[in-house]
């Protein structure tokens, strides 16, 4: 059976690579310690009052409060006026990843459909770019240390604002819906009918996907198989698209 549609989700706006179709889930690990900001004493009730004014933070305030109170902390201990409350900060990283573990086998279609586009769309910005970079961002290279900020800082703030709502939707849908993991023997034949289709049109995909090596040594192929794969899911008529993405993120 064709080893693929395995997906780590993180979030850009944390610095987030999006999706793999192949490899294990990223490890989401504790917060290390806070670095210390000449800005530490900030009055936390503004910086909430700040957090609040930003639609994922206000989501997360709603439905993660947990979350959101390890965010604020976090958030005070390193204040720096001159850094912008929606820079991404890749060491918070581990709580989104940790939510959207959970949260996105019950989002709505809609919103899946539209986190799927926003991949797309930020894989396309990246290829343009470097087509390594792409690569990177979804998940070619998971064993290497990088330093995602260097792809965030490539991405337009409208899209980056975007991005904000689109993962906010995610959230939001998943507590204010009905959706749930659809059955596994109904989505894996569609799951195998959109891989063949990309494996046709790349007669090498299921190699990109499984042999790293390969992958490293032709730059950019990662990401135009993927881009492909993920293309084929919304190319699907109906609820099948929405079920078939809810399927992979339950995974």
């Amino acid at each position: 059976m064709h080893q693929f549609f395995k997906i780590a989700v993180i979030s850009a706006l944390l610095v987030l690579p999006a999706v793999a179709w192949s490899g294990d889930n990223i490890n989401a690990s504790p917060l290390n310690g806070a670095e210390n900001s000449t800005q530490a004493n900030t009055d936390s009730s503004d910086l909430r009052n700040e957090l609040l004014k930003i639609p994922l933070y206000r989501t997360m305030s709603l439905h993660e409060p947990e979350a959101y109170s390890v965010i604020v902390e976090h958030v005070s201990a390193n204040y720096n006026k001159e850094q912008s409350l929606t820079d991404p900060r890749p060491e918070l990283r581990p709580i989104l990843q940790d939510i959207l573990d959970r949260r996105m086998p019950f989002a709505s279609d809609d919103a899946l459909r539209a986190f799927l586009n926003l991949i797309l769309e930020q894989t396309s910005v990246l290829y343009d770019i470097d087509a390594e970079l792409c690569d990177i961002y979804l998940g070619a290279y998971m064993n290497i240390d990088i330093d995602q900020r260097q792809i965030v800082e490539r991405f337009s703030p409208e899209l980056l604002r975007k991005e904000h709502q689109i993962i906010s939707n995610v959230i939001m849908s998943s507590y204010n819906g009905s959706s749930s993991p659809p059955d596994e023997n109904k989505m894996e034949p569609l799951r195998l009918m959109v891989f063949d289709k990309v494996q046709a049109q790349y007669n090498d995909a299921d190699k990109v996907l499984t042999d790293i090596s390969y992958a490293i040594d032709h730059k950019g192929r990662y990401c135009v198989v993927n881009h492909a794969l993920y293309q084929g899911m919304l190319d699907l008529p109906g609820d099948k698209s929405g079920d078939l993405i809810r399927y992979i993120f339950s995974e």
